[in-house]
């Protein structure tokens, strides 16, 4: 983070948001491996066929699932919060800080375990009212430097936020 109003802080989802979808996926892939072994021992050719579709099935589920993760961040600067998802086909939002009416940090006891929270942020913008920054670490901090920021911007533009 940089000093004065040139501040650029960069936020990413923890990959402890798919633990469940990775524990599905390691399953699939330890029975489709299994049953692919068994599959040649017993001669089988369709056991073989369908043991394979499973390993690769959950192969592809963890792979999409970490994909998905690491292909969205939330970026705030002096003037906006950008938040982009997305591999294959991307979205990028553009929050205007002076439009945050404000903020909520949800901590669920399975993220607060590995210190991490999700940050609710509330707007007056029209395509973006409810913005939901997930799985991030310190979210009191970035609560907190958001709503900074906020008041910043709003000093530097003279805005004020009505109801």
């Amino acid at each position: 983070m940089q000093s004065g109003t040139e501040i650029d802080q960069l936020w990413r989802p923890s990959q402890w948001t798919n633990a469940f979808y990775f524990l599905v996926g390691a399953v699939a892939l330890v029975i489709g491996i299994v049953a692919v072994i068994k599959g040649l021992e017993t001669g089988i050719p369709w056991a073989e066929k369908m043991a394979h579709s499973v390993w690769v099935g959950g192969l592809m589920l963890i792979l999409w699932k970490y994909l998905e993760i690491r292909c969205t961040h939330y970026q705030l600067s002096a003037e906006q919060l950008t938040a982009t998802h997305g591999g294959l086909n991307r979205l990028t939002d553009n929050l205007e800080l002076y439009r945050i009416k404000d903020t909520q940090v949800f901590e669920p006891i399975w993220l607060r375990l590995m210190g991490l929270g999700n940050v609710c942020i509330h707007s007056s913008d029209k395509t973006t009212p409810i913005l939901m920054v997930r799985a991030i670490p310190k979210p009191m901090d970035m609560a907190s430097l958001v709503r900074r920021q906020v008041e910043a911007e709003r000093v530097r533009k003279g805005v004020r936020e009505f109801d």
